[in-house]
């Protein structure tokens, strides 16, 4: 997406990046302010990310709560700003395993674990 025809969901940022083939090249995914309900994220493997708000702090939960709503794994790396992961009812917010995450002026509260 861009600024003037921005995605609507972050799944579709999600899934431009990994049809990109190089996922090491570094991608940011700006968040614009708003209430995101979401399938699972899952930044791909050796991937380099920068996931930030803007326009105020996103919320972004798991669609129906039955998984994790950021799994971060085998040696991503990624940078988390102005976000907020909430009120996954029954998972993690954010997972990681393997991986380099920075977290910078976000909130991770009201998840399960």
């Amino acid at each position: 997406g861009s600024m003037a025809t921005p995605f609507c969901k972050i799944a579709i940022a999600f899934q431009k990046m990994i049809g990109s083939g190089n996922v090491a090249a570094g991608w940011t995914v700006k968040i614009k302010s708003g209430n995101y309900v979401e399938e699972p994220l899952v930044v791909p493997d050796a991937a380099l990310v920068v996931l930030s708000g803007w326009d105020g702090v996103p919320k972004i939960r798991a669609q129906g709560d039955t998984d994790v709503t950021l799994t971060i794994a085998n040696d991503a790396t990624v940078y988390i700003d102005h976000l907020a992961f909430n009120s996954n009812d029954s998972d993690n917010g954010i997972e990681c395993t393997n991986a380099t995450v920075w977290i910078d002026e976000s909130r991770i509260a009201a998840n399960t674990r």
